[in-house]
């Protein structure tokens, strides 16, 4: 012990003669101490995301400086810390970058939040304005259930609102915000507008009170006409009148369908009128799905194989032109029931859903067909977590619709090829993208519904904001 003490006592004494040194000097201790105490705190320069709407959990990736092992983020509104958008969890990658998974609330206010990033020690940096809690908008429209299914370049959206006859809606177009009733033809008093061009023309479906199958639909096309739209019904074809109407493209060249589900498929035009489609060999009957500005045409075909298991099937089927034969895309081996389209883009890329039965259940998954040359490959979409249901695509490759996020929960999500799949909110429990367009400056529209208690609201996302 006594060398331990004599050491100490060296020890003290050297101090004691340091603390002698004149006090004009600064002693090389005094100048570390205080270069710890002023070091500057954390920086927040940036989030990716930088929005994201309400009634929603995501990752959002920060960048700055300074950021130490167990530092945390916050997100304030005010200067004060929004207890409607809480952080779950922040991991530190390095001190330049960190994650934060954090929960925006359904009642979250729609503004502009500085992001805060906090130091074990208590050291804050603070990036003003550096996130946005985005509203998803929803549509003005009276009490009850309404849905978007169309935007267009302008931003006018084709849907339905409450009003038809026998507790239906009404169709209905959005300019401006504003919702306005299409008129229906004598005898038919409810239906939906389902595309909407850059023109402003509609395509559509109505009903007469009282209907109970599809087969009473109406397929109807509206003009705007200086004050207002006009309305006509498509015509009749060699096989009576068609009744299921999905799509149309920027020339209001529409397909449309005679036959419960799957049956007679016709593209038509005001100039020619049907022209019925050529089916695959030994398929049972088509059903059309969409129809690109180029004239070509996706859909699924139907076989029937009474011996095996299952005894359904269906193929994608593309078709380069309404008078040519058809293509039968690629299958995903491992699902062995439904392969279905949704849309095709103008550089004939196509998005829709592959089904597999199974004694456990029915799965879905989302994917797409990509063409090249003459030869087709089929690869599938990431997933929110659940059955994944793609609707619409841009020419440059976004898609748009819906996916499962927990329990029979589904969400509304944006996707791109080499990017995540970003989860675009709810107003309630659920919510569905049905189609994607975008404004004459470049920014993105996606529109579709979401619950609100008991009814389906339409609802209006602005991703890019």
């Amino acid at each position: 012990m006594k060398p331990r003490l004599c050491f100490a006592a060296l020890l003290l004494a050297m101090v004691s003669i340091g603390s002698c040194t004149d006090p004009t000097v600064p002693a090389n201790e005094l100048s570390v101490r205080s270069a710890r105490t002023t070091s500057s705190g954390p920086t927040v320069k940036s989030t990716f995301p930088s929005s994201a709407p309400q009634n929603i959990t995501l990752d959002v990736s920060i960048t700055g400086s300074g950021f130490e092992p167990g530092s945390v983020a916050q997100w304030m509104l005010n200067g004060v810390p929004d207890p409607r958008v809480t952080t779950n969890s922040s991991v530190v990658v390095n001190s330049t970058s960190m994650t934060a998974n954090i929960t925006i609330a359904e009642d979250a206010v729609p503004a502009l939040y500085d992001v805060a990033v906090i130091t074990p020690m208590g050291k804050k940096g603070i990036g003003t304005e550096k996130f946005t809690v985005l509203a998803i908008e929803q549509l003005s429209a009276p009490a009850g259930s309404s849905g978007a299914h169309d935007i267009n370049s302008a931003g006018a959206i084709a849907g339905s609102i409450a009003g038809g006859c026998d507790g239906y809606n009404l169709p209905a177009i959005w300019t401006n915000g504003a919702p306005s009733t299409l008129p229906l033809p004598q005898g038919l008093c409810r239906g939906r507008a389902l595309r909407i061009s850059d023109a402003g023309i509609v395509i559509g479906q109505a009903y007469p009170s009282g209907a109970t199958s599809l087969t009473e639909s109406v397929p109807l096309i509206w003009k705007p006409d200086g004050t207002g739209y006009s309305v006509q019904e498509l015509g009749v074809t060699e096989y009576g009148r068609p009744y299921d109407i999905q799509s149309a493209n920027e020339a209001s060249h529409a397909v449309v369908m005679i036959g419960i589900y799957y049956g007679k498929a016709y593209w038509w035009s005001e100039v020619t009128g049907f022209v019925l489609l050529k089916y695959p060999a030994n398929s049972t009957g088509c059903y059309l799905d969409d129809v690109s500005d180029n004239d070509e045409i996706v859909g699924s075909c139907q076989y029937e194989f009474p011996n095996s298991t299952p005894s359904r099937i269906t193929n994608v089927v593309y078709w380069p032109s309404p008078t040519a034969d058809p293509v039968v895309l690629p299958r995903m081996a491992g699902y062995n029931y439904a392969h279905m389209p949704s849309a095709i883009n103008n550089n004939g890329i196509v998005v829709g859903q592959l089904w597999n039965s199974t004694r456990s259940g029915l799965k879905i998954v989302g994917a797409r067909w990509i063409r090249s040359g003459s030869t087709w490959t089929v690869e599938l979409l990431p997933t929110l977590g659940g059955e994944t249901y793609p609707m619409d695509i841009t020419d440059d490759g976004w898609v748009t619709g819906r996916s499962g996020v927990s329990g029979s929960k589904s969400h509304a999500f944006l996707w791109k090829a080499g990017s995540l799949m970003r989860d675009l909110g709810a107003i309630g429990s659920n919510s569905n993208a049905e189609a994607i367009a975008l404004s004459s400056s470049g920014e993105k529209l996606i529109v579709g519904s979401s619950s609100l208690a008991n009814d389906d609201r339409a609802v209006l996302w602005y991703p890019d904001r």
